[in-house]
């Protein structure tokens, strides 16, 4: 299978179930079963970024973006 680019928008709907869709659904059920993705060299700091806010904003406790943090990396 070819490896694709994933974007920081697809990762961060994991982590937030309100952005989920049919889309994002599909490209973590094709990483579950072994897809390759390739991600751009700021995609960590977007993450990071992105669980900031979240936390900021009350959306998301320092635990959980912590967790989801260790997943993604």
């Amino acid at each position: 299978m070819t490896p694709f680019v994933l974007d920081n928008s697809v990762t961060a709907a994991w982590c937030f179930e309100n952005q989920s869709t049919p889309y994002t659904d599909a490209v973590l059920q094709a990483l579950i079963d072994g897809a390759e993705a390739v991600v751009p060299a700021i995609w960590r700091l977007k993450v990071a970024n992105a669980l900031v806010v979240a936390e900021r904003r009350k959306n998301i406790t320092a635990e959980a973006s912590t967790q989801f943090r260790e997943l993604c990396t």
